[in-house]
């Protein structure tokens, strides 16, 4: 079975949800609004929540798995700025005209449009989890201040059509746009506290995007990758996080592709946005903060599973790259856990 929905704007969205969910928690002072919702039985489990931060932008935080697929028709009328981030999971994105792509993991979509129309499909009994932030684009420059959103404008205006596009259909996020997607998601601060982190991190976001993130996407385009060392490079990622602890040489993983190290060491940094080996351990670590959350898991375990020999030294490299150590992390994202179900039980 599946189920339709059409949309036109980012508050259409919104509303589509509370018919769908039951509100759990509210809270209103001032431009500062907090609403939870959690997701009626009949359509699925999971929860919603929608925070107003910067007094212009809507923050949302997706954990939903939909019993039946669900297809979003959209026609956005006017002009917005979306920014969306995939935790985990993967959903079905095609824009009238183009082909359909894969929304997945780690996966970054950029948009400021006006005359857009396309469909996402959730896939029923798959759970589904991201971050998006969404603002009228009159509101540019409450979002990025006077100096970034002028800023913002050059940057979008250098960006040509193709590139555009890439970024609305999803490209891989950096690794340090992932690390703070992943803070921003697993925030175990009190409600009240949680505007004030969320709109710090909304800011570094953007400062990240407009200094680091789109002159990569400038630079791929001039590098020249085709689709095959695309390809190619995105599988020696795959194929470094299969051997862990024991990661293949420069030369050995450029002979297994078949490109040279030099469209490899280069053409990895304009994809990834860092080496490849930094990129490999960073994405190790952001591997075991998912599993410091399956508490049948020991510290030891994870250590071995992430490719380091020993717990020692693996809460070492864990604390340089979080500022806690893993049992540290692991009790913030129990707090944050018990937090919300007494909040949901009130």
């Amino acid at each position: 079975m599946r189920h339709h929905f059409f949309v036109d704007s980012p508050e259409r969205f919104e509303e589509t949800i509370r018919r769908m969910a039951i509100q759990r928690y509210r809270e209103d002072y001032g431009h500062i609004r907090t609403v939870h919702y959690e997701m009626l039985e009949r359509w699925g489990t999971g929860r919603v929540e929608v925070y107003r931060v910067l007094n212009c932008a809507t923050l949302m935080l997706y954990d939903v798995t939909f019993h039946d697929d669900v297809i979003f028709e959209y026609e956005m009328k006017r002009d917005y700025f979306g920014l969306s981030y995939c935790i985990d999971g993967e959903l079905e994105l095609q824009e009238q005209g183009e082909n359909l792509v894969h929304f997945k993991s780690s996966s970054l979509s950029l948009s400021k449009s006006c005359d857009m129309r396309g469909c996402t499909r959730h896939y029923g009994g798959q759970r589904y989890q991201s971050v998006s932030l969404t603002a009228d684009s009159e509101q540019m420059s409450l979002l990025f201040g006077s100096s970034g959103s002028v800023l913002w404008e050059q940057a979008i205006h250098r960006l040509d059509n193709a590139t555009r596009q890439r970024y609305f259909i999803g490209v891989q996020a950096s690794a340090d746009i992932i690390e703070i997607f992943n803070r921003i998601y697993n925030c175990g601060f009190p409600e009240k506290s949680k505007i004030l982190y969320y709109e710090g991190k909304v800011m570094e976001l953007l400062s990240l995007l407009l200094a680091v993130e789109l002159p990569r996407q400038e630079d791929m385009a001039t590098f020249l990758l085709d689709d095959y060392e695309i390809r190619q490079i995105r599988l020696g990622h795959d194929k470094l996080m299969e051997t862990l602890g024991n990661p293949p040489t420069l030369t050995e993983l450029s002979k297994e592709l078949a490109i040279s190290r030099n469209k490899l060491t280069k053409g990895y940094k304009l994809i990834f946005g860092q080496t490849i080996y930094v990129h490999y351990r960073k994405t190790c670590m952001q591997n075991a903060t998912a599993m410091l959350a399956n508490l049948n898991k020991s510290i030891q375990d994870i250590a071995l599973d992430v490719g380091y020999s020993n717990a020692s030294n693996f809460c070492n490299a864990f604390k340089r790259e979080f500022g806690l150590t893993p049992l540290q992390y692991r009790k913030s994202k129990l707090k944050r856990f018990h937090h919300q179900t007494s909040t949901h039980a009130t």
